[in-house]
């Protein structure tokens, strides 16, 4: 039997959220159902004597706990054959019983988007706790921004789980999902930005001064702008600087957003970036014509409280349903936006 405690350590929340300044009625539907929004409640579970494998899913006796899941269809795929073959090919490893451990990621976590959007905010929520827990975390999770930002927090220790493992807990606690992947509570995020700001900005070389960018994804190996080259004519009139995050450190990406006037960029986790603008400021993304499920950076923005706009865009997309597809964006549409959202600079 998989035994757990829960208290809750969020209320349930209705979002009233502005519409992009750039939505036109009945063209748009898309943002409809994230303009007004309900968020449930999220708990704090305490699990005593269970298994953790490294991707983040919690069971005992062939019980998995789905409250972790990030969505409930993926049970089809974390299923009782999943464990099975966990429990053959990996090894059992069981943890010290004097220790708590905490677990915060899922089977998402290692890009950009989800460890700042899903994985850290769950740490946000219990920050206050954290120094007296062992934070587990995958081994292969190597990235610097997840090194970096985790720097911004206490613990007692990290544990560094193996693929070919998993682990024994006589006590561990794990913070439920705060939102639904792809959703932004907006008093938690709040506290996180300032949480990472605190520990980043101290470390601000003063090189990366205000001014408006636009973030290349052109060394990306998928979702690019094809026609980026058309573009600089328009960009350089508005004196936006190309960036390439590819080319600085975490603190630096950190710096240019916070001191950006105006972020432009094509969607995917270069716009992630834009939770240290500052509230009042501009976010333009490059969206896919059509998508009605994407909007992570629209709601991200708001949460921020930072005007957000787009532009719908025609797409190449080789590989359907993979995310991978990249834009053509109109110079002459993109130029009538720069227009606009000059005034509020």
């Amino acid at each position: 039997m998989l035994v757990k405690n829960k208290k809750v350590i969020y209320p349930e929340i209705t979002i009233q959220r502005k519409v992009p300044v750039t939505f036109v009625a009945g063209e748009n539907a898309a943002f409809l159902k994230k303009v007004h929004l309900s968020l449930r409640n999220v708990s704090l579970f305490n699990y005593t004597n269970v298994n953790v494998t490294p991707e983040g899913i919690v069971f005992t006796n062939f019980k998995i706990d789905e409250d972790l899941l990030i969505y409930p269809k993926h049970k089809k795929i974390y299923n009782k054959l999943y464990l099975l073959s966990s429990l053959i090919k990996r090894k059992k490893i069981t943890l010290p019983a004097n220790e708590n451990y905490l677990l915060c990621f899922d089977y998402w976590s290692n890009g950009i988007f989800h460890w700042m959007c899903d994985v850290l905010p769950r740490i946000e929520a219990i920050k206050d706790i954290t120094k007296n827990l062992v934070l587990l975390l995958p081994k292969d999770f190597k990235f610097e921004y997840i090194h970096e930002t985790l720097k911004a927090f206490t613990f007692k220790d990290i544990y560094y789980v193996s693929d070919s493992t998993y682990l024994n807990c006589k006590n561990l606690i794990s913070p439920q999902q705060i939102t639904t992947s792809g959703q932004i509570r907006p008093d938690n995020i709040l506290n996180l930005r300032q949480t990472l700001l605190d520990y980043f900005i101290p470390k601000f070389t003063g090189k990366f001064s205000s001014c408006n960018i636009y973030i290349s994804r052109n060394k990306a190996k998928y979702r690019k702008v094809i026609n980026e080259a058309e573009l600089h004519p328009v960009l350089n009139k508005f004196g936006f600087k190309i960036i390439y995050f590819e080319d600085h450190s975490v603190c630096e990406q950190i710096e240019i957003c916070y001191n950006a006037n105006t972020i432009v960029s094509i969607h995917g986790a270069n716009l992630t970036n834009i939770i240290f603008m500052q509230p009042g400021k501009n976010v333009l993304e490059f969206r896919k014509k059509d998508d009605l499920d994407n909007n992570y950076f629209y709601e991200l923005a708001d949460s921020v409280n930072c005007n957000y706009y787009f532009i719908n865009c025609n797409y190449e997309d080789k590989t359907p349903g993979n995310n991978t597809f990249s834009l053509y964006v109109d110079a002459n549409t993109l130029e009538t936006t720069l227009s606009h959202l000059s005034s509020f600079v």
